[in-house]
């Protein structure tokens, strides 16, 4: 009996550890399932960490890639903001030239109104000059006839005076011959 006792309690020893083992290989299962599944999950967030680290590198690239043109642009700004400067300051010179040219040129138009003035005042003088001469070549022109005139006159009269008095000769030679006559008779 005590072998069937002690064979009794082995057998319930042993369904006890086969309900054991069985419930322990159904954990077992569960737990290579579980396993499995983290282990998928695993592959998948591996699989994630893989697109995310490519995806990391394209952005970092990118990142870079911003950055360079983020510095090309403030180089650029910069560069337009000093010819923004000097293209203020030529402005403001040439803003400063026009108003002197402004200046000279409303000098330059007072002169060119001073100079058409004194043009005509001095067409009006020219004007009085050559009515004055025209006037005066007039009067002398009237004067040289009136002594060419009187020059005629005075030859006319020269002669005159030519032939009277060659006639007065011829009268005193008569006149004496007949003196000298009358004193010989």
């Amino acid at each position: 009996m005590e072998q069937t006792q002690q064979v009794a309690h082995l057998d319930a020893v042993n369904q006890k550890l086969r309900d054991e083992f069985l419930q322990k290989e159904a954990v077992v299962g569960e737990l290579q399932k579980k396993i499995e599944q983290l282990t998928a999950v695993e592959k998948e967030q591996l699989t994630e960490i893989g697109t995310l680290k490519a995806n990391l590198s394209r952005t970092q690239e990118q990142l870079e890639n911003v950055e360079r043109q983020l510095k090309n642009v403030r180089d650029d700004a910069e560069r337009l903001r000093d010819e923004a400067a000097k293209t203020k300051s030529q402005a403001e010179r040439l803003d400063e030239q026009l108003k002197e040219s402004c200046v000279e040129q409303e000098r330059l138009k007072n002169r060119l109104i001073e100079l058409e003035d004194e043009y005509e005042n001095k067409q009006e003088e020219d004007g009085k000059i050559r009515d004055q001469y025209a006037l005066a070549l007039k009067n002398s022109n009237d004067h040289l006839e009136e002594a060419q005139k009187q020059l005629a006159e005075l030859d006319m009269i020269r002669i005159e005076k030519d032939r009277l008095a060659a006639e007065l000769v011829m009268a005193k030679e008569e006149c004496a011959k007949a003196t000298s006559k009358a004193e010989e008779v």
